[in-house]
């Protein structure tokens, strides 16, 4: 049977989720990812196989995701979440890295961010190559890079998503700091 990682959210979480995926993989699982989950928000819509097509993991039949995830009704919703009566495996956000999520792997569906170098450092070569960006093609994309290596060039990241507005940021930099960046 199948071991299903869901990949969801922004690219940045996309990535952890891929390379937990391949670390399962090097454990010796047989991983398909769930990627079917539509967007909640337009900038969560990412086409993560586009972007780094050297992803060679398999999306799963979706009637194996529904088999091991249940149907999504508020019972099943409360009973993945006791490991006894489910398949699904859940790592909370921002929970620090954990050996357990390792343990009998097969036949089970995982959900999570899996923000940690931990659970892929064994292979992060591996993990470095897929996610290495292709070739840089197009004329107007290659005329943006000539400016951008001729000049003085920033990079900035704007969080879009709801959980902006929540309190779960802590050690953030200060104004100041980013104003004298």
């Amino acid at each position: 049977m199948k071991t299903i990682v869901r990949i969801s959210q922004g690219l940045a979480n996309r990535m952890f989720q891929v390379a937990f995926a391949y670390s399962l993989v090097h454990d010796g699982a047989d991983v398909e990812l769930d990627n079917i989950e539509t967007a909640n928000f337009k900038h969560e819509d990412v086409k993560i196989h586009k972007i780094f097509p050297k992803i060679d993991l398999k999306q799963a039949d979706y009637k194996i995701i529904k088999k091991l995830k249940g149907k999504d009704t508020f019972i099943n919703k409360i009973l993945r979440r006791i490991p006894v009566y489910s398949n699904v495996v859940i790592c909370p956000y921002n929970k620090p890295f954990s050996k357990n999520y390792y343990r009998k792997y097969n036949n089970k569906y995982y959900i999570g961010t899996f923000q940690s170098e931990k659970y892929f450092e064994n292979i992060k070569d591996t993990i470095r190559n897929i996610f290495k960006f292709p070739e840089i093609i197009g004329e107007k994309n290659i005329e943006i890079i000539s400016k951008m290596k001729s000049s003085e060039s920033v990079s900035i990241h704007v969080r879009k998503g709801y959980d902006y507005e929540k309190k779960i940021y802590k050690n953030t930099c200060t104004l100041e700091y980013y104003e004298s960046a």
